[in-house]
């Protein structure tokens, strides 16, 4: 997900946001940190449910829901907003990595998914690399904020154009699974 752009830029953001004399350092580990721990519990229990429900359903809404929830962070007023916020966010992105992983796995041939899950790992680490460059090139160039609005616009056309892939690789392939589930 984009939430990597904000590495750079949340604990200027929470400076920003809070109090003067506030223990920014510690505001800003709280952010990550409720966003971290959301992430972790919900993808225990976002992936075991997307065996249930459907892989793809799954990654779409999770994808979707990131999109929406990048919103209300460009609005906060406060540190403890933005704690909230952030850990909803946790939440969603919780969703996407268990789920995208297992529809590469349904999608690829047992012989391909070492090459395939080797370029999906590539690719998550030139977005660790480009989302931090350019939410702090945001932050700089027009203000902290426009990096949560931008970040939501990203995940929105990524979002879409999971929907559009999925549903042609569903076309394509109409007896793959859409779950685990027996």
């Amino acid at each position: 997900a984009t939430t990597g752009a904000m590495l750079p830029i949340l604990p200027l953001f929470v400076e920003e946001l809070a109090a003067p004399g506030a223990r920014v350092a510690t505001l800003a580990g709280l952010t990550f940190g409720i966003s971290g721990i959301g992430s972790a519990v919900a993808s225990l229990i976002i992936g075991r449910a997307s065996d249930r429900i459907g892989h793809r359903l799954v990654l779409i809404v999770a994808c979707f829901s990131v999109a929406a929830l990048f919103l209300p962070l460009a609005l906060v007023t406060s540190p403890w907003q933005l704690i909230v916020c952030y850990g909803l966010l946790g939440i969603a992105t919780g969703g996407i990595i268990p789920s995208a992983q297992a529809v590469v796995a349904d999608l690829t041939p047992p012989e391909r998914r070492g090459v395939v899950f080797g370029l999906t790992s590539a690719a998550a680490s030139v977005g660790g690399f480009i989302g931090p460059m350019g939410g702090s090139l945001l932050a700089t160039t027009v203000d902290l904020r426009f990096v949560f609005l931008a970040s939501a616009a990203v995940m929105l056309i990524s979002a879409i154009w999971v929907t559009i892939a999925l549903n042609a690789a569903r076309a394509a392939t109409p007896s793959l699974p859409t779950s685990s589930a027996p």
